[in-house]
């Protein structure tokens, strides 16, 4: 009779796969995750956070760490980035989410990285942003979804917004989104509302120290953002 076990299973997914208890300690990973990571064997791995690798950086550690700990309050974190390890322009797509039980009781965190299907999208959408935000900070990945939403800006914002800060006019995010100049005129109100601004040129200043600039809507993605953005 054929046994055919998990780990097995796991070793011949091409995503990068891993799993951490609650303390943030790695319990488990595939065998792409270790290539990824450079290490010789799992067992390197096994009962260390990040803090403990040698390769990892500080800040890239603390971001991580951020990104666990909401996976442990129940949220799933969805970004695009590049590898630390990596000197290609590749973008991967990263996912975490709460590990649960059979009881649905949450026990770590799982994740898995993998190549993203427009692989100079990371690149180009920095390069952009240094275009039209020169004197922020340019992000070392982008979220691509809404957790870290201060304001509570609901979808249609969050695009409006997101369109603003790469130098979109109200009529050119209108013919992107398919929405009237008004309507857009009308997001842009309740954004700086929320936001607590006056005029555009302090809400684009509020939105970046806000993180809004690391946010890219999913489903701007869909419409070939870089294109768009390039226009």
């Amino acid at each position: 009779m054929l046994i055919i076990t998990n780990q097995l299973i796991l070793d011949q997914i091409p995503a990068a796969v891993a799993w951490k208890d609650t303390n943030l300690k790695y319990i488990g990973a595939n065998k792409s995750l270790i290539i990824q990571m450079k290490l010789n064997c799992r067992e390197e791995l096994i009962g260390i956070s990040d803090d403990e690798l040698t390769s990892s950086k500080p800040t890239q550690n603390a971001i991580y760490r951020q990104h666990d700990l909401l996976a442990l309050q129940g949220h799933t974190i969805e970004i695009m980035h590049t590898l630390e390890s990596s000197t290609d322009n590749k973008t991967y797509f990263l996912q975490k989410k709460p590990l649960r039980n059979e009881e649905e009781k949450i026990i770590g965190v799982l994740y898995h990285c993998l190549s993203w299907q427009q692989e100079n999208l990371l690149t180009s959408l920095k390069q952009i942003d240094k275009k039209f935000q020169p004197l922020a900070t340019i992000p070392d990945y982008y979220n691509l979804n809404a957790n870290d939403n201060p304001a509570e800006l609901s979808q249609r914002e969050l695009e409006c917004l997101f369109l603003q800060l790469r130098g979109k006019t109200a009529k050119q995010i209108g013919e992107i989104l398919k929405l009237s100049k008004r309507t857009v005129e009308s997001y842009t109100e309740n954004i700086k509302s929320k936001l607590g601004c006056m005029n555009k040129a302090e809400l684009l200043v509020t939105a970046i120290e806000q993180g809004y600039q690391k946010h890219v809507p999913k489903s701007l993605i869909d419409l070939n953002l870089i294109d768009i953005l390039k226009d």
